[in-house]
């Protein structure tokens, strides 16, 4: 079980949890100054790509003592200790490719309305006193990370564990810290977390990054490994998961489900019929009009110790796509075993599909 895996797993799943379970409007940022809002854009426009994001400004900061800086970028206030500076500048340069990835690679997403407050400590314990200043008693759960960082009400809290772990961790984080601050509705967990594991695959063409979605081996190593042992999970029963059904220690365990939601998003993106139904979800949910029925959001069950099984609204893509759960899990299998067939991990190592068939 790779570290990076389990604990970016344990730091989004917790950081779902403390979402969920407190107010934002309570929590201020340690050190931060007051929020800047980015510059005015076009809500549905497609942003402006520039070929290596500058930074806009840089200026002294001090954390407990502790010598470090505030860069601005377009979109991100990063408040930072690390004396590395190849670590810093490919971070801003990361973050702000990633802003355009979450803005484009499904559909033509807003800007978030402020730069982004972005913590990247020099070691576990600065990350330690960041997360308890910005936490208080909810502090407890984060710390259980051992390495790695979370992204909550719209901040995200970091430590250097190593140049290409701390790139990944912030590309996914950077999806939750971008919707956790821009999106009007919450998307359910397994989309939320499948559009975060879509956005990990990366890798530098000298100082630049190139996303890439499928080149995640590790996902992909665990997806293979969960089908082989008889762990596949039907989209009809992963959209239905909770964080208690992980926190808890029920089957299937947690890296299997992060697993199926990387190759969920996958499918949908990959299938022509369901990827417009991705798109509109996306785009409502930012807009604050997302389509569902019943009277509960799956994500509220279970949170204050309300085990009782509720009424749960439809899951969105049922809502949009009009498709019968049956035949969603039957493509998604057939997507699934097609994609983990002998030779697709090579194509995977080198961020090329592994798929030879559609799925219309």
């Amino acid at each position: 079980m790779p570290a990076r895996s389990r604990q970016l797993a344990l730091a989004a799943l917790l950081a779902v949890l403390l979402t969920a379970c407190a107010p934002t409007a309570t929590t201020t940022a340690p050190g931060a100054l007051a929020p800047e809002r980015t510059a005015a854009q076009p809500t549905r426009t497609t942003p402006t790509r520039t070929a290596a994001p500058a930074t806009i400004s840089r200026e002294a900061w001090t954390f407990r003592g502790r010598e470090g800086e505030i860069i601005r970028t377009t979109h991100y206030r990063i408040f930072t200790t690390v004396p590395n500076s190849v670590l810093k500048d490919r971070l801003t340069l990361l973050m702000e490719e990633a802003m355009h990835r979450y803005r484009t690679a499904i559909t033509d997403l807003p800007p978030p309305p402020i730069r982004l407050d972005t913590y990247l400590m020099e070691n576990r314990p600065q990350w330690e006193q960041v997360t308890r200043m910005l936490l208080g008693e909810q502090a407890n759960a984060i710390t259980r990370i051992e390495r790695g960082g979370y992204a909550t009400r719209g901040i995200a809290v970091y430590f250097n564990i190593g140049l290409a772990d701390t790139m990944t961790i912030a590309a996914h984080e950077g999806w939750h810290q971008y919707t956790q601050r821009t999106f009007r509705n919450r998307l359910p967990i397994w989309l939320e977390e499948g559009m975060a594991l879509y956005h990990e695959g990366h890798r530098w063409e000298g100082s630049r990054p190139v996303f890439l979605p499928w080149a995640n081996p590790e996902r992909y190593d665990r997806l293979r490994a969960s089908v082989t042992a008889g762990r596949f999970i039907p989209l009809s029963t992963l959209i239905t998961m909770t964080p208690n059904d992980h926190l808890e220690g029920n089957t299937p365990t947690v890296l299997d489900f992060y697993a199926h939601a990387w190759a969920a998003a996958h499918f949908l993106v990959e299938s022509p019929d369901l990827r417009p139904a991705l798109e509109q979800i996306l785009q409502d949910a930012a807009a604050g009009r997302l389509r569902t029925s019943g009277t509960r959001h799956p994500q509220s069950r279970g949170f204050h110790g309300d085990n009782r099984t509720p009424q749960r609204p439809t899951d969105p893509l049922l809502a949009y796509s009009g498709m019968d759960p049956q035949v969603l899990d039957e493509r998604f299998e057939a997507f699934v075993r097609e994609i983990v067939r002998p030779g697709g991990r090579d194509r995977i190592i080198s961020g090329r599909s592994p798929l030879q068939t559609s799925y219309e």
